[in-house]
């Protein structure tokens, strides 16, 4: 029974967490009004240096506390990345948590950031064994 209890939370959570998303893009959040520009992205370097390295890594790639961002950046859009700045995360299946930055950062800001997170991380890199 407890099993169940576990799983009917996690699937409440992940619900939630959708509905917050549709809204929050419904409501207007979204379609980024700062544009990607030199300045933009310094900016968001600054506030990733400050508030997402502890987590991401210098180098985006992750930690036990948080994803690998040169994986999950090239395969979200900017306002599912600008929703989970504004609102966070929290994984039932995984038990990592992603703080929300909505009270923290300004709407400009955390458009910063997601230029930052684009222009940085915004495209998959293989890499392959070199040969000998």
């Amino acid at each position: 029974m407890p099993r169940r209890r576990l799983l009917a939370a996690a699937v409440v959570i992940a619900m939630t967490v959708l509905l917050a998303q549709i809204l929050f893009v419904a409501c207007g959040g979204g379609s980024n009004r700062v544009p990607p520009t030199a300045e933009s992205i310094a900016a968001g370097r600054a506030i990733f240096l400050t508030d997402c390295t502890v987590c991401h890594g210098d180098d985006g790639r992750g930690s036990i506390l948080a994803p690998d961002l040169t994986v999950h950046i090239p395969t979200r859009n900017d306002d599912f990345m600008f929703g989970r700045i504004t609102i966070g995360f929290e994984s039932a299946a995984s038990g990592l948590t992603m703080p929300a930055f909505g009270d923290i950062l300004s709407e400009t800001d955390r458009w910063h950031l997601v230029n930052y997170l684009r222009e940085t991380f915004g495209t998959l890199t293989f890499n392959t064994p070199s040969g000998s």
